[in-house]
């Protein structure tokens, strides 16, 4: 493959702590992007095709509470649009094994600090299990938990 193209596109991210309300921190961030193939010697026909891979928007946002000096409580939301595997664009499935379809995914977690070395957290991934594919499916409702120990 010889092609080249052009990326237009912006990106905006944010993070702040105390947002509005104290022990709420937030940090977002969202890109939109325009790509698209202008040349392409060997196959001329994919000029003006978007480049492969790359979602027209993105975006995620991670919203967490700290409520004392022990609990911690987040929400994490994660989006892509819908993109492309091919050069032509004629991905024509993108709910099954080797499509990539779009999605919305919500994440929760909650921590408990014992103390300056320990700490719990109980999690849980795709809370909605939506079902979806980046080249092979992601998988659904996920829960997780974690006992950590820091220096």
């Amino acid at each position: 493959m010889q092609c080249s193209g052009r990326v237009r596109g912006v990106e905006l991210a944010f993070s702040g702590e105390n947002v509005g309300l104290k022990g709420l921190a937030i940090d977002a961030n969202v890109s939109a992007s325009n790509a698209r193939i202008l040349a392409d010697v060997a196959n001329p026909a994919y000029v003006g095709s978007r480049f492969p891979r790359i979602a027209r928007v993105h975006a995620n946002l991670l919203a967490s509470y700290r409520f004392d000096e022990h609990w911690v409580a987040s929400v994490g939301v994660r989006y892509s649009g819908r993109l492309s595997n091919t050069l032509d664009n004629s991905d024509v499935n993108p709910g099954v094994y080797g499509g990539t379809s779009s999605f919305t995914v919500v994440d929760l977690k909650a921590r408990y600090r014992f103390d300056r070395h320990w700490s719990a957290s109980l999690g849980i991934d795709n809370l909605t299990d939506r079902r979806y594919y980046v080249l092979h499916p992601y998988p659904g409702r996920t829960f997780n938990g974690e006992l950590k120990w820091s220096l």
